[in-house]
């Protein structure tokens, strides 16, 4: 396996990796309305 294999496998592990953490935050309720997210940074940031 040549190095951007190896680099791409990893990056590929990471998201799934993401991907599983969101999912299992989601069924747990831990979740948030985006509106309100975008209000927060809205306020916090300016955008």
């Amino acid at each position: 396996m040549s190095m951007e294999e190896y680099k791409k496998k990893m990056i590929d592990k990471k998201i799934e990796e993401k991907i599983l953490k969101s999912e299992e935050d989601y069924n747990k309720g831990k979740v948030r309305k985006a509106e309100d997210v975008f209000k927060e940074w809205n306020l916090k940031y300016g955008i």
